[in-house]
């Protein structure tokens, strides 16, 4: 089984993947149901639309290092596209291509351990890693200059390379395989980075194919060794795979928050906690914002004014996101999650918080995104930023594979 040397507790959640994978059936909508699938639907397009504008709308912001150097040079902001580039397709950075190539990936890797049953958890990652090399080669895939890949990314991708992995037999598989599980324990792989939390939540978007969030949750957990082996990367993407899958089913705020404090738990305690402290330090800020009317805010978003958001960013917000930059994966479940906490139902606002960070600003935004589009759906998505979602680079892409996904 793929699991992490020192996870040989959570070797029981693997084994119980892979079972419900063989005996689980896709649900069949009645009368009664078709609404709430409809619904999810929508919820699946909206997270997969709104994280992929999150991240486009990101990426000016990414490397400034300072929230007053982005209002320098972004002065009203930036609340579209069109603050930054007036016209032409806006392209995504490696956060959304990874997403795509992950989500595609994994519904293959999904069939493969029904085919080859126990051992089909081997194969799901191998779908994976052969997904990641293939694209990484291709003059448009995620590891293409201009998108800005991670280093970590770059690095252990290669690695994988060197393990044979492009390989398709079984006997490479295995090899290989029992390589990755030594440079997990040994800390060649073990890095913190943002960059498997940034492409996990189509885990959770897949939800439905395991039965349940938790399952698809591990497996999450565990496709981040194939690039970033730390407990806090582990622990990052399963709650953002368990905080998607709840957003998508319709559950309410606090469940969500609390299921994926409770996912990262399983995996790293640390990270539960710092994902704890940002729901109290939203709740706090909450107080703020009253205090100082900050709820004319929308409007001042619709007027395409940037004073009260400027204001309450400055004020409020940005001593969050100082502290946490979200280039490491913990920090960025704590931003994303502190941002869910203040604005679950607001998909404008939410973006425009992760855009507007003096960190990892792309992954902030791109997650943020994800997990509120999760909970609102495309047709919200769609009423904040229709001019946007037209000028999104790979949008046919992008709704071709939710509407794979919803139909696998």
């Amino acid at each position: 089984m793929f699991i992490h040397i020192k996870h040989k507790k959570t070797a029981f959640i693997s084994l119980l993947c892979v079972a419900q994978l063989l005996i689980g059936e896709s649900p069949i909508p009645n009368a009664q149901g078709l609404r709430a699938q409809e619904e999810i639907a929508d919820r699946i397009r909206g997270s997969l639309v709104a994280g992929s504008l999150g991240d486009a709308m990101g990426a000016p912001t990414e490397f400034v290092s300072s929230l007053s150097e982005i209002y320098q040079q972004f002065p009203n902001g930036i609340h579209s596209f069109a603050d930054f580039q007036p016209k032409d397709i806006v392209p995504y950075t490696d956060d959304t291509a990874l997403t795509l190539v992950t989500a595609e990936a994994s519904m293959q890797g999904i069939q493969a351990c029904v085919d080859y049953g126990i051992g089909g958890i081997d194969r799901f990652m191998g779908h994976l890693v052969r997904a990641y090399i293939k694209d990484m080669h291709a003059p448009d895939g995620w590891a293409k200059p201009s998108r800005a890949p991670g280093t970590g990314c770059l690095k252990n991708v290669r690695y994988l390379v060197s393990l044979g992995y492009e390989a398709d037999n079984g006997d490479t598989w295995k090899a290989g395989l029992h390589e990755l599980r030594d440079a997990a324990k040994t800390g060649k792989l073990a890095g913190g980075g943002c960059g498997a939390v940034m492409r996990a939540h189509p885990f959770g978007l897949l939800y439905r194919r395991y039965k349940n969030g938790e399952v698809m949750a591990d497996f999450a957990a565990q496709h981040s060794l194939l690039t970033h082996g730390s407990l806090q990367s582990m622990a990052s993407c399963a709650a953002m795979a368990t905080g998607v899958a709840a957003a998508v089913q319709g559950k309410n705020v606090p469940d969500i928050i609390e299921g994926m404090i409770a996912a990262a738990a399983r995996y790293d305690g640390i990270t539960a906690v710092l994902l704890r402290n940002a729901v109290a330090l939203a709740e706090k800020n909450k107080k703020l914002i009253e205090k100082y009317d900050y709820k004319k805010l929308p409007i001042a978003l619709a007027n395409g004014k940037s004073k009260l958001a400027q204001a309450e960013q400055e004020n409020v917000h940005n001593p969050v996101f100082e502290k946490h930059l979200g280039w490491l994966a913990h920090d960025a479940i704590a931003a994303t999650v502190y941002i869910f906490a203040l604005y679950p139902d607001d998909i404008k606002r939410a973006i425009y918080l992760g855009v507007h960070t003096p960190g990892d600003s792309d992954s902030i935004a791109s997650m943020a995104g994800a997990l509120v589009g999760a909970r609102v759906g495309y047709k919200k998505v769609e009423k904040s930023y229709s001019a946007d979602i037209a000028r999104l680079e790979g949008r046919e892409r992008i709704m071709q594979l939710a509407d794979k996904i919803i139909a696998f």
